[in-house]
């Protein structure tokens, strides 16, 4: 008896295998003939158009053990992604955790940008949120200004 049921499982799974055999397959427009056999893995080019992002500007990673004014260390990992940067503005976010005694972990996170009109000179907001020990969120909100001056190599100080 088993041997039958052995017999009728092998042609059955003999047959199913044999409907992923590749078979011919009519030509698409716009798109070349394909002479050799397609494995039942690979059916093929996609049915519907697919996009891919690129992944640059990336994110970096920053992880780092500080003392604190007591002396104890205190830890924190931060994780900062570009989204826009290019040669006029730069708008970043970031998030992390603190933990100041490595039992207690305290979650923050923001957005960070910036516009630069001209090489000497910069606009900026930013803005975040961090959880304060007992469990609240404190929200910072801020915008800066900023000028850069350089002096002239070859002017030479009058004294």
């Amino acid at each position: 008896m088993k041997w039958i049921l052995i017999g009728v499982l092998l042609a059955i799974s003999y047959y199913g295998v044999q409907g992923f055999v590749s078979k011919p397959t009519i030509p698409r427009p716009n798109q070349p003939p394909i002479y050799h056999p397609i494995p039942p893995f690979n059916p093929g080019p996609p049915k519907f158009p697919t996009y891919r992002f690129r992944r640059s500007p990336q994110g970096s990673v920053d992880a780092s053990v500080l003392k604190s004014e007591h002396g104890r260390p205190q830890l924190n990992l931060d994780y900062q992604q570009k989204f826009i940067s290019n040669d006029k503005e730069t708008f970043s976010g970031y998030g992390g955790v603190s933990s100041p005694d490595f039992k207690h972990f305290h979650p923050h996170g923001g957005l960070n940008y910036e516009w630069t009109p001209n090489k000497n000179t910069f606009f900026g907001a930013h803005g975040g949120v961090q959880q304060l020990p007992n469990g609240r969120f404190d929200p910072t909100v801020g915008v800066n200004f900023g000028m850069r001056f350089r002096r002239d190599l070859d002017q030479q100080l009058e004294e």
